[in-house]
């Protein structure tokens, strides 16, 4: 068994049984269940425990802890292994694609820019106007076309692609007269090189799990960027899976907690009306910055936008005002 973050009821006296040592990592012997022994396998030793013991302090956990498997244990049922459609429901949808997905489409088509979307599109004209960008943007991730229009309604030339067909398919009943189009995963071989003045993408790199494949869509990015183009990346910071928000819960997930770059994070994107979990990867600052560095763009700017009283857009924030959800990259092409 690899090392696991326990989830499941116990009874009370196994709770002596995952007395951590000084890694973080107790073990777990047969005593603490009623069903298999699983004497001697290496598990978490502070996790979130659901039923009879209350939820631990996850904080105890070190960060190097991995979080490869799920182990259920009941102390009626025994011990078994479970996957994560197991615990967090069955994937009539891909949940590592939550997009890719007609119901989840529709619902996403009929949000605009608000509650805490806001603070993604907030800094935008300022960007724009700072750094002198104008004229033809590509949408890369466009989704139902919500930044699509954002962009076309700040005089650029716009084309929005997107991996997900049913998301295209919103975005075009929405605008019969813009330019969507379906793209299979970083492919923009539909456009020669230099075609755009701005590529903007507004979070779907949360859904790109590896570095590799980070650095090779920025790459083909670059490639149809204008010399002296703007890429603007929007991206959920790490504390966007730790705390509350106007339009997203991550409270079911403490899990989120203890998650490094690359791991599989959770959240229920409230404003939808669908509370099916979609699963996001976690991207450090410092993982960022690393992925910028294999490409041919060079970051110039990092924001990290916070709810303000003086803002026109205003709702009853949550962390919003203390904690920044998104981090917004602008890197520039060399000349």
């Amino acid at each position: 068994m690899k090392d696991s973050v326990i989830l499941g009821t116990m009874a009370p006296p196994s709770l002596a049984s995952l007395a951590g040592d000084d890694a973080g990592i107790g073990r777990l012997r047969s005593s603490t269940c009623h069903g298999p022994p699983l004497d001697g396998a290496p598990v978490s030793a502070a996790v979130r425990v659901h039923g009879i013991i209350p939820p631990l302090d996850l904080a105890r956990l070190p960060k190097a802890t991995p979080a490869l498997d799920f182990i259920s244990i009941d102390s009626e049922h025994g011990a078994t292994n479970s996957t994560l459609d197991d615990l967090y429901g069955s994937s009539s949808m891909n949940q590592r694609d939550p997009y890719r997905d007609v119901e989840r489409a529709d619902a996403y088509s009929k949000v605009g820019i608000i509650n805490s979307y806001y603070l993604a599109y907030r800094d935008l004209p300022q960007i724009f106007s700072t750094y002198g960008v104008t004229g033809a943007a590509l949408d890369f991730g466009c989704g139902t076309g919500r930044s699509t229009r954002f962009l076309r309604e700040h005089g650029f030339s716009t084309v929005g692609v997107d991996i997900a067909e049913e998301m295209i398919v919103k975005a075009i009943e929405a605008d019969p007269h813009g330019d969507y189009r379906t793209i299979d995963e970083c492919d923009l071989g539909a456009f020669p090189n230099g075609s755009f003045d701005l590529v903007l993408s507004s979070m779907p790199f949360d859904s790109i799990p590896t570095k590799e494949e980070k650095v090779r869509t920025l790459r083909e990015i670059s490639r149809v960027l204008k010399h002296g183009g703007t890429k603007i990346l929007i991206a959920a910071s790490p504390e966007f899976y730790l705390h509350e928000w106007v339009s997203w819960s991550t409270k079911s997930f403490p899990e989120n907690r203890i998650a490094r770059s690359g791991d599989v994070v959770r959240v229920v994107i409230k404003d939808l009306g669908d509370d099916r979990v979609v699963e996001d990867y976690l991207w450090t600052d410092e993982s960022y910055r690393e992925t910028f560095a294999e490409t041919p763009l060079r970051l110039v700017e990092t924001r990290r936008p916070l709810a303000q009283p003086e803002d026109p857009y205003q709702c009853e924030w949550l962390n919003e005002t203390a904690v920044a959800p998104f981090s917004i990259y602008v890197l520039k092409k060399a000349q």
